[in-house]
């Protein structure tokens, strides 16, 4: 499974988006919450507000998020969960909310953000996530 700093790196140039396109092709089941669509759209916003990324571009994400074939679940079957890890382990709930629903579909989250790897690294949780530079074997296989 993957959460919004991989997937941004499908839609956006990024020096490990080589990496995080493999995944698109690969048999790694892309699970994720609904929550991950709504982080995508802030990423795509803050980057045409800074005019990084025209609008037309944005879009051209979008369509392509749209087209990449994911499994969602929806953040509400999973909010009990979530807020147990964010309050337990001092992390937002968007954050959470990938952990929440990687121990609940017993797969590994992978992410791009060095941050929250840090955090959890020595954690209970620490093996229910890996870094976009760590693919591990116990990804689920669709």
């Amino acid at each position: 499974m993957v959460d919004a700093s991989v997937a941004a790196q499908w839609l956006i140039p990024e020096p490990d988006s080589v990496k995080a396109l493999v995944l698109i092709a690969s048999g790694i089941e892309r699970i994720v919450p609904d929550l991950l669509f709504a982080e995508i759209g802030n990423i795509l916003w803050k980057r045409v507000r800074t005019g990084d990324l025209s609008r037309a571009k944005a879009n051209e994400a979008l369509e392509m998020l749209a087209s990449i074939p994911l499994t969602v679940f929806p953040v509400a079957e999973i909010m009990d969960l979530t807020l147990e890890i964010a309050t337990g382990y001092g992390r937002s709930f968007y954050d959470s909310t990938y952990l929440a629903l990687a121990l609940r579909e017993q797969a590994t989250l992978l992410t791009a953000d060095g941050k929250l790897l840090r955090a959890m690294e020595h954690t209970p949780l620490g093996k229910t996530i890996s870094g976009l530079n760590d693919l591990r074997d116990s990804f689920r296989q669709s």
